[in-house]
């Protein structure tokens, strides 16, 4: 995995900081190493990651681009007031797509995208989040 920070050169990565705590479906579920930690924006080993929160719960899961290496969807647990009547209390689960120049598209509400739910949920089923 790549990190947040720089992307050097094609196929150079900065160091890592997260490490791998397990698996689901054969997709490794990471954590940040020490402080809080923004998921990568490449990724040199894998297409996809799902990311935890250290209380256990779902954080978000990304999939990266298998030619540029860069991320190109994000789907997200977090408090997003944009998309939940300005709310700043609740979590949502949303998603953001990526454009080629790191661009982060509007949070749009993952309930929209019935196609993204059904080829990704089981990724987050299982974790102990609250409520979806």
């Amino acid at each position: 995995m790549g990190s947040r920070g720089t992307y050097a050169s094609p196929q150079r990565y900065t160091k890592e900081e997260y490490e791998t705590i397990g698996h689901i479906y054969g997709v490794k579920i990471v954590q940040g190493k020490g402080k809080v930690h923004d998921e990568p924006e490449y990724s040199k080993t894998s297409d996809i990651y799902v990311f935890q929160n250290r209380d256990g719960s779902f954080k978000s899961l990304r999939v990266y681009d298998e030619k540029t290496k860069r991320v190109k969807l994000e789907i997200a647990y977090h408090i997003e007031p944009s998309i939940n009547k300005g709310n700043r209390k609740d979590k949502v689960l949303h998603y953001h797509e990526y454009t080629n120049e790191f661009y982060r598209q509007p949070a749009r509400n993952l309930s929209n995208r019935p196609d993204l739910i059904k080829k990704y949920s089981h990724l987050w089923d299982g974790f102990k989040n609250e409520k979806w």
